[in-house]
């Protein structure tokens, strides 16, 4: 009886897989964001590819009276961006805060646009995150409970 060897993956397939996989880097700040700006180091790239998607959720978005409260957050590969729009949200005046996503759109919400000429990264290149709070008062509630997703794709 002849054996049958089928559709079934090669002995390789595992490092094959491996070879071309590339989970999303993830970034998260645990707490209030009461400082301006934070540096956030989100990962280091494998192999070569480019960053197909960005974005982030806030368990609070704060809230303001009457002044304005935003998170803007920018995504550069070894310093440089690779955002022609960045992410934003926006406490929205008056409301309650609440969980927050730049995934769904809505009011106060500004979902990122990649730069298709500078999202491109090598093995051993570097990702990181600026998140930039722009307040011109103190907000009765601060954002916080950032957390972000940036999707990579091989090349």
């Amino acid at each position: 009886m002849t054996k049958y060897l089928g559709p079934y993956p090669t002995v390789a397939f595992s490092e094959q897989v491996a070879d071309k996989a590339m989970p999303p880097l993830i970034g998260t700040v645990s707490g209030e964001l009461t400082a301006d700006r934070y540096t956030l180091p989100i990962g280091m790239t494998r192999t070569a590819g480019h960053v197909s998607d960005v974005a982030f959720s806030l368990l609070s978005c704060g809230r303001v009276n009457s002044n304005p409260l935003n998170l803007e957050v920018d995504v550069l590969i070894n310093g440089t961006t690779c955002l022609t729009t960045k992410p934003k949200i926006t406490a929205v005046t008056g409301a309650a805060s609440e969980h927050r996503t730049t995934i769904a759109s809505g009011t106060g919400i500004v979902e990122a646009v990649i730069d298709g000429a500078a999202n491109s990264f090598d093995a051993g290149d570097i990702i990181t995150a600026t998140l930039d709070i722009t307040r011109t008062d103190t907000p009765t509630t601060e954002m916080g409970n950032f957390a972000m997703i940036v999707e990579l794709e091989p090349d």
